[in-house]
C-alpha cells in the first residue's frame, strides 16, 4: 500500500510532517523551524516509513510498482506499464531475491512459444 502523501507545515513555528489518516490530520515534528532541516527532516522519515512499511520479502510486483512511483510522469513510466503486461503473470507473484537464471530462461522460452503467461 503506497504512502499517504506527506508534506512539511509550519505549525505553531515549527516544521511537521503532516499527513491524511482516515480523513484525520496526523502530524509529526520534524524538531525544526528552519525551511531547508525541515525538508531534509522530512525526507528522511518518509525514508523511514517506507522502509519500515517495506516487506520482508517483497515481490516483483511490490517492486516493479515501487520503482514505477519513483518515475513519475516520465514517458519511461507508461512504457513499463505494457513491459508489465508481459512479465507480471510470470514474474509478479515471485520473491524479488529468489528469482533465478532458471526462472528467467522458462519465461523466455514460453515467450518465444508464444504462450500469454
Amino acid at each position: 500500500m503506497p504512502l499517504p502523501r506527506i508534506r512539511a507545515v509550519l505549525y505553531r513555528g515549527r516544521y511537521y510532517a503532516e499527513w491524511r489518516k482516515h480523513g484525520q490530520v496526523r502530524r509529526r515534528s520534524l524538531r525544526t523551524a528552519d525551511r531547508d532541516a525541515a525538508n531534509a527532516a522530512l525526507k528522511a522519515f518518509i525514508e523511514g516509513l517506507e522502509l519500515a512499511n517495506r516487506p520482508a520479502r517483497p515481490t516483483v510486483d511490490y517492486v516493479w510498482q515501487r520503482y514505477c512511483e519513483s518515475l513519475g510522469d516520465r514517458p519511461s513510466a507508461k512504457t513499463m506499464a505494457y513491459e508489465w503486461k508481459a512479465i507480471e503473470p510470470h514474474f509478479g507473484a515471485m520473491v524479488a531475491e529468489s528469482i533465478t537464471e532458471t526462472d528467467c530462461v522458462a519465461y523466455t522460452e514460453k515467450r518465444r512459444e508464444g504462450g500469454s503467461d
